[in-house]
């Protein structure tokens, strides 16, 4: 057992403060690596993430200029052959009148 009088007693106390100060230098590098790491992730995500609202942003406006295209057309098509436009208006009714009432039936 060792006493206070010891010299081995102080050489042991700074040993065992050094390797506490190794272990608390190696807990820091290990807490700012995982820091830095989440870091990048983040980053990695956010930037995925713009990417895609960007994209579906994209997809969206083509999408829209479609249906304006499509809208033009059909309302010049009315404007130019009225009594066609309401035969075809008509007719597609009257299909979708009877696959309604189809469904209906298979109930």
């Amino acid at each position: 057992m060792e006493t206070y009088g010891n010299t081995e007693a102080p050489s042991a106390v700074a040993n065992l403060s050094e390797r506490a100060r190794q272990t608390a230098d190696t807990a820091s590098e290990a807490l700012n690596s995982a820091k830095q790491t989440a870091r990048a992730a983040l980053d990695t995500g956010r930037v995925f993430a713009t990417e895609a609202v960007n994209a579906a942003g994209q997809k969206l406006d083509d999408v829209k200029g479609q249906v304006d295209g499509l809208t033009e057309r059909t309302a010049r098509y009315v404007a130019e052959k009225p009594i066609q436009a309401l035969a075809i208006t008509a007719a597609a009714g009257f299909v979708f009148a009877l696959a309604l009432s189809g469904l209906r039936r298979d109930r």
